[in-house]
């Protein structure tokens, strides 16, 4: 009997013109057998064999038991009415590499298999030929359209299911910068509603695509965003929240160990986050500052920083240069001189100079005070950094590793909000540890529910918008319409 060896399966879908593929990569092979032992020697050992499709159906309903050669001919796939050798190999010692070969043709939506047959059985014994798993061949033109089992997040969002590569989805998607899958699940995660109008989707192919999107790894990198001194949030890669830190005690985050009002803050809290992070994803900023090494954030440290944390080499680029060439301009803040001060990651904010730096917190918001600068790859910087996109007050560094994600959080204590997230430079896994007892769910940080509005409308620098609310109970982004300008035609076309 015929056997295909050191092979699995092809792969499903094939492609006409292109190379039939294996699932386990290797190089397929034909062999010859009796009673579970390959013919090494004889005139068996070395036949010539034929490779060539045949019908699905009635070698799944009668298994591998044996059939005549009459039962196998009439399951030979015919184009054009004929029979279509695909290749033929001469057995060595008993089996042959099957090498290159291709389908020409589609099988029109049908399932087939690869069989190996003897080309002439003028022998006096019967040799059994050989089949494999089932396929479907398809036009090569659908090749770029072929969807990943589980897609990777720098894939192009036409791997999805229900998008096609030149489809309306895919155009209208593209028109608002998603391209990746990783994009695509950004975008789900801030506001899914407005994700949904965008691709003009009817419940059935959003559930169907979100349910293949989901199923791509956002990795291990990690973005962090400081919203109170001693409070932290952490984001995967998908901007998806994971956890929380408050006062260096991590815990993983579940939405029901908040109750309704605690949810709300932390919905504006994200959606700081998520400002925070398309300011700098459009200026090409963002990066990750953590990676998640046994269910704890590490800090990522700079190039050649002599911690113990996970080293980088960011891109970041001038983020004052950035900022003014789009009309923003840096001016003097509560009487102090704007300092330009280049964390470890080149981005350039204003700062006063304080005095001590603190022992428990990376941050903490003082003004008027004066101290020492630090040095850093031999580079001398101030210990303080303001936030550099909308002014607010300084505060205290006491790390090697600065974020990037600056920013204010609307509805967060004023006086220390604003700020994206730094951890000491501690080994590996420690910055932010688990601790017993008090969890960050269970401390006090969610009491303040509402900020402290000067009369002017300023909240010590954020001017607060009139049109400011709690984003909804069902968890969904406010102003979700204002994300996205595509239409709700359900009419319009499919991919």
């Amino acid at each position: 009997k015929l056997f295909f060896v050191d092979v699995e399966r092809p792969e499903d879908p094939l492609f006409t013109g292109s190379p039939v593929q294996w699932q386990n990569g290797a190089n397929a092979k034909v062999a010859i057998f009796e009673n579970g032992s390959q013919i090494t020697q004889g005139g068996l050992s070395k036949l010539q064999i034929e490779i060539l499709p045949v019908h699905d159906d009635f070698f799944t309903e009668r298994g591998p038991a044996n059939f005549t050669k009459e039962e196998f001919n009439k399951q030979i796939y015919m184009c054009k009415g004929k029979e279509s050798v695909l290749k033929t190999v001469n057995l060595t010692n008993g089996e042959a590499n099957l090498g290159s070969f291709f389908f020409t043709e589609s099988s029109h939506g049908k399932r087939l298999r690869l069989a190996a047959r003897v080309k002439y059985q003028d022998l006096a014994v019967r040799v059994q030929e050989a089949t494999s798993y089932s396929f479907v061949v398809k036009d090569r033109r659908s090749k770029l359209n072929k969807k990943s089992n589980s897609p990777s997040k720098e894939e192009g969002i036409h791997c999805l299911k229900k998008i096609s590569l030149k489809g309306k989805r895919c155009n209208d998607l593209a028109g608002k910068y998603i391209t990746k899958v990783k994009h695509l699940m950004r975008c789900y995660h801030r506001d899914p509603a407005g994700l949904q109008k965008l691709t003009g989707m009817k419940n059935e192919d959003w559930n169907t695509m979100i349910s293949h999107a989901t199923t791509s790894d956002p990795g291990d990198e990690i973005h962090s965003y400081r919203v109170e001194k001693n409070t932290i949030i952490f984001f995967n890669d998908f901007f998806a929240l994971v956890g929380m830190s408050v006062d260096g005690s991590y815990a993983p985050y579940h939405a029901n160990n908040l109750n309704q009002l605690q949810q709300r803050k932390m919905n504006k809290w994200k959606e700081s986050a998520y400002q925070k992070f398309e300011e700098l994803e459009k200026l090409g900023c963002l990066i990750p500052d953590h990676v998640m090494i046994n269910g704890q954030p590490v800090p990522v440290s700079p190039k050649n920083d002599a911690s113990h944390s996970i080293q980088a080499n960011p891109t970041c680029f001038n983020h004052q240069i950035a900022l003014e060439g789009q009309g923003h301009r840096f001016q003097q803040q509560n009487g102090f001189s704007a300092v330009h001060v280049f964390t470890p990651y080149n981005v350039a904010g204003t700062s006063t100079q304080l005095k001590e730096p603190l022992q428990q917190y990376p941050y903490e918001q003082k003004s008027g005070r004066e101290g020492p600068s630090m040095q850093h790859n031999g580079t001398s910087y101030s210990l303080t950094e303001e936030n550099i996109l909308n002014g607010l007050g300084s505060g205290l560094v006491q790390s090697t590793i600065l974020s990037q994600n600056t920013a204010v959080v609307p509805g967060a204590d004023p006086r220390h909000s604003g700020y994206a997230s730094t951890s000491t430079a501690d080994a590996a896994g420690t910055s932010c540890p688990v601790t017993d007892g008090v969890g960050p769910w269970d401390y006090p940080i969610f009491s303040d529910l509402y900020p402290n509005v000067e009369p002017s409308g300023l909240i010590y620098g954020h001017v607060v918008e009139a049109d400011q609310a709690f984003l909804p109970d069902s968890h969904e982004l406010a102003n979700a319409d204002n994300q996205f300008t595509g239409g709700n035609d359900d009419s319009a076309p499919f991919d």
